[in-house]
């Protein structure tokens, strides 16, 4: 195992009960849909708690479940819901490295993956949310990034984001 990938696993093993989230900056609608669908085109299934995933839509006054294939971005666009936040499980990175399910949280000028901490994350698992948020970067086109709500001493809050870049530029040599 590389040092830096080392490094990231602490940042991922111990489940503080925090979820963590890698935020984008993404001034376009259809970027922030793009994202989406990619995230979505990972994942074979998604997870819900509680009960299915749904948004309340405005114009129709009911909840409109979403289901994997499901496209809710464009209610979000159009005012007829709030900020979406969905969590996708059963995910493989582009390269099939199995990931963790991750939540998407998307807002009209942002979105933002989360991560619940703990065991499942290994080396692979590390390197396929590096190849998610990667791809995810060039749809985007984000230049801000930032990694929030970790409660974790191992990361104080860039440390992530300072591996990923590292990540980067080696996959880039």
């Amino acid at each position: 195992m590389t040092d830096w990938l080392a490094e990231a696993l602490p940042i991922f093993s111990r489940d503080d009960g925090s979820l963590p989230e890698v935020e984008f900056d993404v001034s376009n609608a259809q970027d922030i849909r793009a994202a989406y669908l990619f995230l979505q085109s990972c994942a074979c299934r998604i997870e819900s708690r509680k009960k299915a995933a749904c948004y309340w839509s405005k114009s129709k006054g009911v909840l409109v479940p979403i289901g994997l294939g499901d496209d809710p971005v464009p209610a979000l666009m159009s005012g007829d819901t709030d900020p979406l936040h969905i969590v996708f499980g059963g995910i493989r990175s582009p390269s099939g490295q199995a990931v963790p399910a991750l939540g998407i949280f998307v807002f009209c000028d942002a979105l933002a993956i989360d991560y619940r901490m703990g065991s499942d994350w290994d080396s692979s698992a590390i390197l396929g949310l590096f190849e998610i948020l990667d791809r995810i970067a060039e749809i985007t086109g984000a230049s801000k990034f930032a990694h929030r709500d970790n409660d974790n001493e191992n990361d104080e809050g860039d440390r992530l984001l300072r591996l990923w870049t590292r990540w980067r530029t080696l996959c880039a040599e």
